[in-house]
C-alpha cells in the first residue's frame, strides 16, 4: 500500500486493523534483525506502548529551539551543507557524539534488508547508546533528510514564480 495523501495517512494511523508486519524475533544480538525485533516501530500492543513510551520520554526531554539553533550553526559552519546535520544534532542532544554509523544502519531499518554493513553499524550504535536513542536516530535520519530536501526544492520552485 502506497499512501500519498494526508487523509489516507490519518485513516491508516487511526485504524486499529493496520499493524506493522511481524519481524523475525531470532536475530543475533547487535544485528539489524535483532534491533528491529526490539523497537516500537515493529511491535504491537503493550510491548509497543512501553517501547514507544521510552522513546517519547527521551524525545520530550529535548528542546526543539535548541535543536534548531544547533542545526543552523552546524550548517553555517559547513558552508551551507546541511546533509547529515539533523542526525548529528539529534545525536549530540541524545548524548551520542558519533553518529557516523546511522546512515548504514538506517539503510535497512524499514525493510530489514541491510546486510553486514548495516549489522556492523547497528552493533556500533548499540555500544554507544540505548535503544530509544537508536530508534530516534534511525527513524529520523532518512525522513528528516527527505523532508529538508523536499522543502528546499519547493522553496526554489516558489522563488522562481
Amino acid at each position: 500500500m502506497l499512501i500519498t495523501h494526508h487523509a489516507e495517512a490519518r485513516a491508516v494511523l487511526s485504524d486499529s486493523r493496520y499493524v506493522p508486519p511481524p519481524v523475525p524475533q531470532d536475530g543475533e544480538p547487535g544485528t539489524l534483525a535483532w534491533l528491529r525485533a526490539q523497537v516500537s516501530r515493529f511491535s504491537t500492543g503493550d510491548t509497543h506502548a512501553e517501547r514507544r513510551r521510552l522513546v517519547v520520554e527521551r524525545l520530550s526531554a529535548l528542546d526543539p529551539a535548541a535543536l534548531r539553533t544547533a542545526a543552523r550553526t552546524a550548517t553555517e559552519e559547513r558552508g551551507g551543507d546541511w546533509r547529515g546535520v539533523p542526525t548529528a544534532v539529534l545525536g549530540a542532544a541524545l548524548g551520542v557524539r558519533d553518529t557516523s554509523a546511522v546512515p548504514a544502519a538506517a539503510s535497512g531499518y524499514l525493510s530489514g534488508e541491510g546486510g553486514p554493513q548495516a549489522d556492523a553499524a547497528v552493533a556500533e550504535l548499540v555500544e554507544l547508546t540505548d535503544l530509544p536513542a537508536v530508534t530516534l536516530l534511525l527513524q529520523g535520519h532518512a525522513a528528516t533528510e527527505a523532508l529538508i530536501e523536499n522543502a528546499l526544492a519547493h522553496a526554489r520552485l516558489v522563488s522562481r514564480l
